[in-house]
């Protein structure tokens, strides 16, 4: 009889309880916090790294679009450098027809510390001082055979002068416009052989009353006085 009591006081006795039928210890949620934290930590310098280099390869784009457009409008000045430079022979015969005369630049003016110059197709300048080069492509848009051409009224001598042209002619030209002034009246002594004084200058303004055109040194293409300095000798009136 005590055999069957201790029987069942054995399997009535109370169950021992488990560790997580009460929930997460704090040890545990540390823990999964700073798992948690890393993670999140990791996915966040994997994207802010993957910014920076997409950031950096639209920099990089940028700079190859702004290169190709560079190089494309350079290569289009430079296939067209040069065009219209070659000095002038006859206004009513220029270069290359008839071929009377060496095609010699134009004679153009190229500020107080350059002076006269011959026109050449290209210039590259060197910067000084760390600044940037420069790269300077000359040319004319006009074309030999469909010009026209007007009369000098009056010699162009004198560094108050301006360029008196036959009566009505003036209106032909327009402020802005570059023009050629070439004397006629007969070759230069001594070289350049057959060069008849071809220079280039920019118009600046017009007095249609008076048929003149002005050439004031507001334009970077005309000399401090008058054009007739650019030359040993003077345009004089009635030359082409």
């Amino acid at each position: 009889m005590e055999d069957v009591v201790g029987a069942r006081d054995l399997v009535n006795a109370p169950r021992p309880v488990r560790k997580t039928a009460g929930g997460l210890t704090l040890v545990e949620l540390m823990v999964t916090l700073v798992i948690a934290g890393v993670v999140m930590s990791s996915a966040f310098i994997f994207f802010a790294g993957q910014r920076r280099v997409y950031d950096a390869q639209m920099k990089v784009l940028g700079v190859q679009q702004n290169l190709w457009g560079s190089m494309e409008m350079l290569a289009r000045f430079v296939r067209v450098a040069g065009t219209g430079m070659i000095g002038c022979v006859n206004v009513t015969d220029p270069p290359p027809a008839g071929a009377a005369a060496p095609l010699t630049g134009l004679r153009a003016y190229g500020g107080a510390s350059v002076g006269l110059i011959r026109l050449a197709p290209i210039w590259i300048n060197n910067g000084a001082n760390g600044s940037p080069d420069s790269i300077t492509v000359v040319f004319g848009s006009g074309s030999f055979g469909s010009f026209s051409d007007t009369a000098l009224a009056a010699s162009v001598q004198n560094a108050t002068d301006s360029i008196v042209t036959t009566a009505g002619m003036s209106a032909a030209f327009r402020a802005g416009e570059f023009a050629l002034l070439l004397d006629t009246s007969g070759l230069p002594a001594g070289p350049p052989v057959g060069d008849r004084g071809c220079t280039l200058f920019q118009v600046t303004g017009i007095s249609s009353g008076a048929d003149t055109l002005q050439h004031a040194s507001t334009s970077p293409w005309n000399p401090p006085g008058n054009v007739a300095g650019l030359v040993p000798y003077d345009y004089v009136g009635g030359a082409g």
